[in-house]
């Protein structure tokens, strides 16, 4: 477990300590954490680890920032909502941040699968794909870095944010925009 803690330092320095000490090699590592069991759902377990791991820590030490996925669930249960984003836990206030790049990724996802009122103008992903297929023809294009990953994306591809984030960017809205001025 040492080695994961290491690890998770930054893979560079574990690599790099590679060198002087015995250590698994990253594949095993990558092996270790494949064999933990995350369902889906909340996890109690590893909040009975984190308190346990952070009872004698001091203060200072036991701030910590605890990430979840799919959170509107959790903040409807907590009272949090966008005009009051925070709850009191034994006294303290918790601020909840929402997770952007979880956010950028939703957002791509709901526009593959339905139109998107802005301002009574309909977004579409057909938008996307289209000016996708037309500039990927183009010697000069407007935006180079747009690729088929990007518009028809395979599972593991959703995941990525960077994907997400490039086709949601402003260099595709403003291609966008001039193949739809130009007809």
């Amino acid at each position: 477990m040492e080695s994961l803690a290491i690890y998770y330092q930054g893979e560079k320095a574990y690599k790099h300590l590679q060198k002087t000490f015995v250590l698994p090699s990253v594949r095993c590592l990558q092996k270790r954490i494949e064999m933990i069991q995350f369902k889906p759902g909340f996890q109690d377990w590893i909040l009975s680890v984190m308190q346990e791991k952070f009872r004698e820590a001091p203060e200072h030490e036991k701030l910590v920032v605890l990430s979840f996925d799919e959170m509107q669930e959790l903040y409807s249960k907590l009272g949090v909502s966008a005009a009051a984003p925070t709850f009191e836990l034994d006294g303290v206030e918790v601020v909840c941040i929402h997770d952007v790049p979880h956010l950028i990724k939703c957002l791509r996802n709901t526009l593959m699968k339905h139109d998107i009122l802005v301002d009574d103008k309909r977004a579409s992903w057909s938008h996307v794909t289209e000016f996708f297929e037309k500039d990927s023809q183009r010697t000069l294009r407007s935006a180079p870095k747009l690729t088929r990953k990007h518009v028809a994306p395979n599972n593991f591809q959703k995941m990525k944010v960077r994907y997400a984030a490039q086709v949601l960017s402003r260099s595709v809205a403003v291609g966008i925009s001039l193949y739809s001025a130009c007809g």
